[in-house]
């Protein structure tokens, strides 16, 4: 009997540890959101971090960040990795950014919303350039 409340006891141990890992994992989940690397294609491309002070960042919005700051790239013409055909994606970047489409949920203007930006003047500085 000794040996299986040892065994026993060895488990809980075990148990606990992967219990506490799991929750470290998960505290840090909303600190990874939290610093989003800030990308100018117009400028320089000097990067600077910013600090979301409210930890609003999820799995959702950094996608959605991803995705604007693709179409800005692809429509500037500075990808990072080469693409079969980069004037294609230079018009289908011009159509989703002009787009004026509100049902969409990764349209333009709903991509600005959930990333707390005013889209009408993103697009406007955007399409300037």
């Amino acid at each position: 009997m000794a040996k299986l409340g040892n065994s026993n006891s060895a488990q809980n141990l075990q148990q606990d540890r992967k219990t506490a890992t799991a929750g470290r994992a998960a505290g840090t989940r909303g600190e990874r959101f939290a610093r989003t690397r800030v990308r100018s294609f117009m400028a320089g491309g000097n990067e600077e971090v910013v600090e979301d002070t409210n930890l609003s960042r999820t799995p959702e919005k950094a996608l959605m960040l991803a995705v604007l700051e693709d179409a800005i790239a692809c429509y500037a013409g500075r990808l990072k990795a080469p693409r079969e055909n980069p004037a294609i994606l230079r018009r289908q970047a011009r159509h989703w950014l002009a787009s004026d489409d509100w049902e969409s949920p990764f349209s333009f203007n709903n991509v600005c919303e959930a990333l707390a930006l005013d889209p009408t003047s993103l697009r406007t500085r955007i399409l300037i350039q």
